[in-house]
């Protein structure tokens, strides 16, 4: 029998089945063969694949974190990418100049306390007044001291440090560094031999020589040694200088003689003058005797004093000798000053250094404030403002130090 002829008894034999009708959809039957197929695919082949399908979920979500992030980089570099515009520029330009003058403010601020005073480079004395005033007390002050030419007087001068630790160490045993004595017309004892060491809390300051140190021949050298000793450390605690050289407990001070300890007396009671040598810077210089050699008990004293002049010694009288004043110190916190008219009184440089002297005196006194009247004058001198009493001064004759 040949093929076709099968093929045509086959065909037969089958259109003779019975009819079976299949109610599913195509979808169900496709899902349910598919799902029997993966079945036996993840028998046979679990072992080999178990280790895709994490990778697979991590590089998926990778892939997806950065399509979701892609717009925004593209978006930051388009920005970035865009000119300026002049609002923009201008708004720029504003904050720079804001910033600026902010900075500006805050170092002026840092310095509006010092009363008239640069800070200079090099620590030089800015001249404009002959005292120091800082409201805040935001700066230590060291006081060191000189003499005049003559060795007769001893003038103090303030370091005022703007960017100090506070650290006494740090400043007296460099106190030639500081001092000009051609400029300011001044002698300077030799502290650059000498030693200093501040201890508990500064209770204790220690003053150290070599063995072989020989003291400054003469009376005058003492005189200004023990007095400059007092000026420099008598705002500290400790009451009295201890003395020793590397191997001894004492220091042969040469006419003060052999010593263990040189006592720090307080300095109080005086009178303030001006000394100039030649056309020199000019200084106030306290002075805690009368020409007679007497010492000042009450403020009227000091201030008659004030009022004489000695040329000879380059020291000249901040208070005019012919003028006529009234001082009223019942009050121990504040004192009272008024001055008659003067010829030489008004907005200048001779009253203005007058009421400096003034200051530095009543400070000497105890005195805080000072309320002063100048018949005649306008309330501004200077920087002062003669409408409310003037605090006293924080220091005398300032060097403002970096």
């Amino acid at each position: 029998m040949d093929q076709n002829k099968r093929e045509k008894q086959l065909m037969q034999k089958l259109k003779q089945f019975p009819t079976i009708k299949d109610e599913q959809s195509k979808t169900t039957l496709y899902q349910s063969i598919e799902n029997q197929l993966n079945e036996k695919q993840a028998s046979q082949h679990h072992s080999k694949f178990k280790w895709i399908i994490p990778s697979i979920a991590s590089a998926t979500l990778i892939v997806l974190i950065i399509i979701m992030v892609q717009p925004q980089w593209f978006q930051n570099d388009q920005l970035s990418d865009t000119p300026m515009t002049t609002q923009d520029h201008n708004v720029e330009q504003k904050d720079q100049q804001m910033a600026i003058m902010e900075s500006e403010e805050d170092d002026s601020d840092d310095l509006e306390d010092l009363q008239g005073f640069e800070t200079l480079e090099g620590g030089e004395r800015a001249g404009e007044l002959i005292y120091y005033h800082d409201e805040s007390n935001r700066f230590p002050i060291f006081t060191i001291a000189v003499s005049d030419r003559e060795g007769q007087y001893v003038i103090p001068i303030s370091l005022v440090s703007t960017s100090s630790t506070g650290d006494p160490n740090d400043y007296y045993n460099r106190i030639h560094t500081f001092i000009d004595e051609g400029a300011l017309g001044v002698r300077l004892f030799p502290f650059e031999d000498i030693h200093f060491e501040f201890a508990n809390q500064n209770q204790t300051i220690y003053m150290t020589v070599d063995d072989d140190y020989q003291f400054p021949q003469g009376s005058t050298q003492a005189y200004i040694f023990q007095m400059s000793i007092n000026f420099m450390f008598a705002d500290y605690p400790a009451t009295s200088l201890t003395l020793r050289t590397e191997s001894h407990d004492y220091i042969d001070l040469g006419p003060l003689g052999e010593m263990e300890s040189l006592e720090i007396e307080e300095m109080v009671h005086l009178a303030y003058k001006l000394y100039q040598d030649e056309n020199r810077e000019r200084l106030l210089v306290p002075l805690r005797e009368t020409l007679s050699g007497d010492r000042f008990y009450t403020i009227d004293e000091a201030f008659v004093e004030m009022q004489q002049t000695e040329e000879e010694q380059n020291i000249y009288a901040p208070i005019p000798i012919d003028v006529t004043f009234e001082v009223d110190a019942a009050d121990s916190n504040q004192l009272k000053i008024f001055f008659e008219s003067h010829a030489e009184f008004g907005n200048n440089t001779f009253t203005k250094e007058m009421i400096e002297s003034i200051l530095m005196t009543a400070k000497s006194f105890g005195f805080s404030e000072v309320d002063l009247t100048i018949d005649g004058v306008d309330s501004e001198i200077s920087n002062f403002n003669l409408n409310d009493p003037l605090p006293v001064p924080d220091a005398v004759n300032p060097i403002i130090l970096h």
